[in-house]
């Protein structure tokens, strides 16, 4: 199936444009009154939904599984983004009173959790395509490195441990 970019090749610019106003919006200290705050928010979901629903509905539409799996990590990427439009004008943490730090930091956990999920979901399609070194960084790795390393050794000559 090829894929036709012609009629989607406005997402990604878009998707680029809502994602630095993101950051512009959220990162300039202001004090919005609520119905500009949600009026913020909404728009900018919307602009980041739509960009990032044009890229990723054609793959999700496609029957193939890895094309599926691939927008699923698109989107997981992209919520990070898309999170960070519910603090508009919050402005860095010494700026914000201790009520907006809390929702802050309760945003910020919640976006980490998308992007573990992104980075351990990511570690298939890259091994799949032959790329062992990233998909290692990304998730795949880890526990064997890390047990290497606390018992100070070659994870390839564990055969102590492994019981062999």
């Amino acid at each position: 199936m090829a894929i036709g970019l012609a009629r989607r090749i406005w997402g990604a610019p878009l998707l680029l444009v809502a994602l630095i106003l993101a950051i512009g919006i959220f990162g300039a200290p202001a004090r919005y009154a609520a119905a500009v705050s949600v009026a913020l928010t909404a728009l900018q979901l919307v602009l980041i939904g739509g960009a990032a629903g044009s890229l990723a509905l054609p793959a999700w539409r496609s029957r193939d599984e890895e094309r599926h799996q691939i927008a699923v990590i698109g989107l997981l990427l992209i919520m990070l983004w898309a999170l960070l439009t519910l603090m508009p004008g919050y402005g860095p943490p010494f700026a914000a009173t201790l009520s907006m730090n809390h929702v802050r930091f309760i945003i910020l956990f919640i976006s980490t959790m998308f992007l573990g999920a992104g980075f351990l979901l990511l570690k298939n399609p890259l091994s799949d395509q032959g790329d062992r070194l990233l998909a290692a960084r990304t998730g795949g790795g880890a526990p064997r490195h890390a047990r290497s390393a606390c018992l100070g050794s070659d994870p390839d000559r564990l055969d102590h441990v492994r019981g062999a």
